[in-house]
């Protein structure tokens, strides 16, 4: 590589990233209106213990078999169970995720069938068209739906979770509480509405956040800097009149030696024992291996993850396992190009 051109990218990436911060949050939803970034918003928190129940939540998932007409996944979702720092108990969901192209109307739907810890309590379908809540529309291809069906798996076990567990437990799932579709909204409420009814904390944690300032700076880097050196969470970041956001946005960090900041949302509209909730999270999240970040959803990520080794190894139980491997290898061969080439050595 000709280091004379690395040397004359440098020179833009450098000038971007000194720039100057904005201090407005910015967001495309006009049902988000931002509140300038202001230092009295900043919320320390203090020394604290706390001995209610923390609970993590997160999946993984990994396509086996790939083909236009059909997509294999293998599905793990987890809950792990926290009190005073220590693990007191696992919660696992696995399953295999069938998913099968079909032509109705001269219209492309994908079927899905559970074999496994089904914890679904009807059938799933996906049209290959989604329209968002916003009115847009855009085509998914069959290999999305693993990822689309882990998603609600992990929301139907934080349900099940709200719906089992004591009072003033905490509950803490990995990703967002934003829905794409009507589908995912619907999951959303059940469990706000669980989490409610059984004076349940819940709270979304991202791991990644994209929002931007108005001239298009990080959000989390302006707050991260702008921050005190403490542990802290901000609020309020945006007004919110979004019937379909069923949350308050915050952002946290959770432990003075973090080098993170993170997209906290809460579940209701309820501001109250918000500061015990986060307190609950800031506990859990002094481990040297991510400070910052709750040890609960760390294991959780651990557990649910689908390794290479794992995928590989159950690719090759079914593929032994399938009678007619001759027509299987021409189905295959539609989309397994780009695998050759990856595996190929040069």
């Amino acid at each position: 590589m000709n280091m004379e051109f690395i040397d004359r990218v440098v020179k833009p990436l450098d000038e971007f990233i000194d720039r100057k911060m904005e201090m407005l949050p910015f967001a495309l939803d006009n049902g988000f209106i931002p509140i300038k970034i202001d230092e009295g918003n900043f919320h320390e928190l203090g020394l604290f213990s706390n001995n209610a129940v923390l609970v993590g939540v997160d999946g993984g998932n990994a396509e086996i078999l790939n083909a236009p007409s059909f997509s294999l996944n293998f599905i793990r979702v987890v809950g792990v169970f926290y009190n005073e720092n220590k693990r007191i108990d696992i919660l696992k969901k696995e399953f295999f995720c069938f998913v099968k192209a079909e032509n109705k109307d001269d219209k492309i739907s994908y079927s899905v069938e559970i074999f496994g810890d089904n914890i679904f309590d009807k059938e799933l379908n996906f049209s290959s068209e989604i329209k968002t809540l916003r009115g847009e529309k855009y085509r998914i291809e069959i290999e999305s739906v693993g990822s689309m069906v882990r998603r609600y798996a992990e929301l139907k076990l934080a349900e099940s979770i709200v719906n089992n567990c004591q009072e003033n437990t905490s509950i803490v799932v990995d990703g967002s509480i934003s829905a794409n579709s009507e589908e995912e909204l619907s999951l959303i409420k059940n469990l706000a509405f669980s989490a409610i009814s059984n004076k349940v904390k819940l709270g979304f944690l991202s791991k990644t956040c994209r929002l931007l300032t108005k001239n298009a700076y990080s959000l989390n880097s302006v707050l991260n800097e702008a921050g005190p050196k403490s542990s802290w969470f901000y609020y309020p970041v945006f007004e919110i009149n979004n019937k379909d956001y069923l949350g308050e946005m915050y952002f946290v960090k959770l432990n003075s030696k973090a080098n993170h900041v993170f997209r906290l949302e809460i579940g209701g509209k309820d501001k109250g024992n918000v500061e015990e909730y986060i307190l609950s999270l800031a506990l859990n999240s002094n481990d040297p291996i991510f400070y910052g970040y709750p040890y609960c959803l760390i294991e959780a990520d651990k557990m649910a993850r689908v390794s290479n080794n794992e995928k590989e190894y159950l690719r090759t139980i079914f593929l032994s396992k399938i009678r007619n491997k001759d027509k299987l290898r021409y189905i295959l061969s539609s989309t397994d190009a780009h695998d050759i080439l990856d595996n190929m050595m040069f």
